[in-house]
Parts: structure tokens; sequence; C-alpha cells
């Protein structure tokens, strides 16, 4: 049993780099400039200049990508949101535990509430 889970949880690692690099490459090619996007109309294209420096949005993709696991890793930081400058994961978790009671009580429904108290996914 030990070492299954031990495999299971050693599969996960190839499975998060490849959600990281798939969402982060996403985002990379989507259309527009963040720092402009930050900065609205009305900056001058020296600001704009300066904040994609700063955000180290001037680096080539791999870098970037790069940087983004060593602070995932090293200090479990994802980002900021570009809209409201405040830590992403400070936007996800209230989502998540929503996402998660809503789900569960999706599993409660199909399963035609036969053991309401069960909170794992639907068997």
């Amino acid at each position: 049993m030990l070492k299954y889970v031990f495999r299971r949880i050693l599969f996960l690692v190839p499975v998060i780099l490849g959600v990281t690099f798939i969402v982060f490459t996403m985002l990379y090619l989507t259309p527009g400039d963040p720092a402009a996007l930050i900065l609205g109309t009305q900056a001058s294209p020296d600001q704009v200049l300066l904040l994609r420096q700063e955000m180290g949005l001037d680096q080539p993709f791999i870098v970037q990508y790069a940087t983004f696991l060593k602070n995932l890793i090293l200090f479990q930081d994802i980002g900021r949101s570009y809209i409201s400058n405040s830590p992403v994961l400070n936007e996800i978790i209230p989502a998540f535990f929503i996402t998660m009671k809503l789900a569960t009580n999706g599993c409660d429904f199909l399963h035609g509430h036969r053991d309401s108290r069960r909170h794992h996914l639907c068997n």
C-alpha cells in the first residue's frame, strides 16, 4: 500500500509540471501586453517598458517559466493578479472552497442523497 501511495505521488510531479507548462504557455501566447493592461491607455511607452522589465516580461519564455517554477517551489508564490495586483493564491482559495462545496453537493444530488455524509469525489 505504501509503495502504491509513493508511486502515485511520484507520478503527480510530471502531471503538475505539465499542467503548469500548458497554462503558462497559454497565458504567454494570449494576445495583449499585461504591462499595458495594468497601466492603461494613458501610459507612455517608457512606462510600459519599465513595468515589463520589473515584471520580467522582457525575458525569454523559458526564463519566465523557470522563474515562475522557482517562485512556486521555493516560496509557494504563483504570482500577482494583473487586475487587482493581489497575490493570485488569495483570489483562488475562496473560490476553491466554494467549488468544492458545489462539487460535493452535486455528488450528493447525483447519488440521490443516499449518504450525505460522504464528501469525497463521486464514486
